[in-house]
């Protein structure tokens, strides 16, 4: 069994420990078993909010959402679309038949999702627990079909909004980027989506200047103006938007998909469920490794520096194997 590492910093700006998120795509198991399998581990009451989503609420963590990972399904749009073209489903009492058709043709291409209320970082065992109720039931991960891309988000609090602070997490995330990818054996159906993209060179070549020391203002500035896009491993859109406030959405893409919450949003690893050796701990645990560079000035310093010489030489580009010199700077025992 692998256990939940603790982060250099498990306590956030308040002084309280830092809570957690997760976002678990699967398939194999239909919303209502799902559900019933997050109430076994959590208790709570069960409830359905429509077709498409099920809420296990009064739990002692909050409220855990089991849904079809899909907004159109999610908000039930495509009723507004057939009324528009004169198809009423209640007078035609075709609402039932329908919505099965749609959830069971759904479910061969869009995952199901439990999201996690905010867990504390000493209680993150359950979502392992949750995981092991549902292999019990057949479900299937990232590997379970040549079509699943399914993925697992984590959403960890931020421990501070401090621009040095936001700065070391961009950096060592940002030069541990491939090593993470090579790492976790990124599966060819995510990496051929848009949604896990590395940041771009422009930007490394930015932060990683010794003499780059921005404001927290034009630290977001300049995220935003070469990153406005949330399709990246670790989208930093949300924690941006809770400290800017709305008037940052103008400037994103797909403002209507971004929530502003004052937490990473890490979304890098598979989903393995249905593979014996795999924990949702062994995923946390390779983020851990990013915030424990980031928390070590030195080391941090010398990956820059070792970056920005090898971006400097077209010749030690074609020959230095970064994910080779990033690995001498982690810890992963």
């Amino acid at each position: 069994m692998t256990d939940f590492k603790q982060p250099p910093r498990q306590y956030n700006a308040d002084g309280e420990l830092r809570k957690v998120g997760y976002e678990i795509e699967y398939a194999g198991v239909d919303l209502l078993l799902s559900a019933e399998c997050v109430q076994s581990v959590t208790g709570g009451k069960l409830e359905q909010e429509n077709p498409y989503r099920y809420i296990v609420s009064d739990t002692e963590f909050g409220e855990f959402g089991i849904e079809v990972d899909a907004s159109i399904l999610q908000e039930q749009s495509y009723e507004n679309f057939l009324q528009n073209i004169g198809i009423d489903i209640d007078t035609l009492d075709i609402r039932a038949p329908l919505e099965d058709f749609i959830r069971n043709t759904a479910a061969n291409v869009v995952p199901n999702e439990i999201v996690t209320p905010p867990i504390p970082l000493d209680r993150m065992s359950i979502v392992d627990d949750i995981r092991t109720v549902l292999v019990n039931e057949q479900a299937h991960g990232t590997r379970g079909s040549l079509i699943y891309g399914f993925g697992v988000h984590m959403n960890p609090e931020l421990p501070s909004t401090e621009t040095a602070d936001l700065l070391a997490w961009l950096r060592a995330y940002s030069l541990l980027h491939d090593w993470l990818r090579q790492r976790a054996d990124v599966d060819w159906t995510r990496r051929i989506g848009p949604y896990i993209n590395p940041y771009p060179a422009e930007y490394l070549t930015l932060i990683t200047d010794p003499d780059y020391a921005p404001d927290n203002k034009q630290l977001i500035a300049d995220y935003v103006r070469l990153i406005p896009s949330r399709n990246h491993a670790l989208d930093m859109l949300p924690a941006f938007l809770h400290i800017t406030g709305e008037t940052l959405l103008g400037k994103l893409k797909e403002p209507h998909l971004i929530k502003p919450r004052p937490a990473f949003h890490y979304r890098l690893p598979n989903c393995l469920l249905d593979d014996p050796d795999w924990r949702l701990a062994k995923e946390w645990n390779d983020w851990v490794i990013v915030e424990t560079l980031a928390d070590n000035t030195e080391s941090l310093k010398e990956l820059c520096k070792a970056y920005r010489k090898r971006d400097a030489s077209w010749w030690q580009r074609l020959t230095k194997d970064w994910v080779k010199i990033a690995a001498k700077y982690v810890k992963t025992d």
